[in-house]
């Protein structure tokens, strides 16, 4: 199946960002300034993609896109004259995004014994993107757009039980732009584990176990360069435990 598309889009700014306040966080050393003069994004995109359906139950596709987008909402940071971190809501003059998609997702029924009940999602995004920010003439990505984008999924599904394994993974990418390249602000790139597991009772019920950041992968953040990093907090692995009852 091959599918096309020419679309334009529209995205207001969150409610929040157009408020006009000023927040002072002393323990983060940091000041965030509204801005209601924000304008919306917009974007027009244009998409190509291919599938290729698997029996009894898969999906190979790939995908190649493109995004013109004006008036892309980015934090903005600066020094102030007391010392203070000072962000706000800005927008930028323009950018645009190149990628192409990959997606894998399969259930292995055809393999003998208990192996029939495993399944795999795989799926790889290329991203290359470029704005443009007001001060800076420098080649710049655009903010929270990593390079790449890995996923995966590992499940099983046999009877009463079903498991999940996922995998997220992104390198490093831009988080905030400042006035020089020493000023801007990134997330360290990471790899995130998650593991879900399902076990039905009397046919209508579910017992279900959950755990979030298995490895417990930190958060961190660094301005200019890996070597100086401004924040690393470890939220360490959430764990759920529940029941579902159908009636």
């Amino acid at each position: 199946i091959l599918r096309s598309s020419i679309s334009k889009a529209i995205s207001r700014p969150p409610p929040g960002d157009l408020i006009p306040s000023k927040q002072e966080n002393a323990q983060m050393n940091q000041r965030i300034i509204g801005n209601p003069t924000l304008e919306p994004a917009e974007s027009v995109n244009y998409d190509l993609t291919a599938e290729y359906f698997l029996p009894p139950l898969g999906v190979v596709s790939a995908g190649v896109f493109y995004k013109d987008i004006d008036n892309f909402v980015f934090s903005s940071s600066r020094m102030a004259a007391d010392g203070v971190d000072e962000r706000t809501r800005v927008n930028g003059d323009g950018g645009k995004v190149r990628g192409l998609e990959f997606v894998w997702s399969q259930e292995l029924s055809f393999l003998p014994g208990f192996l029939s009940g495993f399944g795999v999602e795989a799926n790889y995004t290329w991203l290359d993107s470029e704005g443009v920010y007001p001060g800076r003439n420098s080649d710049l990505p655009l903010v929270n757009s990593p390079d790449y984008i890995i996923n995966g999924v590992l499940s099983y599904a046999q009877g009463p039980l079903s498991v999940r394994l996922s995998m997220n993974k992104m390198p490093d990418r831009l988080e905030s732009v400042g006035g020089r390249q020493a000023l801007d602000k990134y997330n360290a790139a990471s790899t995130i584990w998650d593991l879900a597991l399902k076990y039905r009772v009397m046919d209508q019920h579910n017992i279900f176990f959950n755990i979030k950041n298995i490895t417990n992968e930190p958060t961190v953040q660094f301005q200019g360069s890996r070597g100086n990093p401004t924040s690393v907090a470890y939220y360490g692995a959430q764990y759920t435990l529940g029941v579902d009852l159908s009636f």
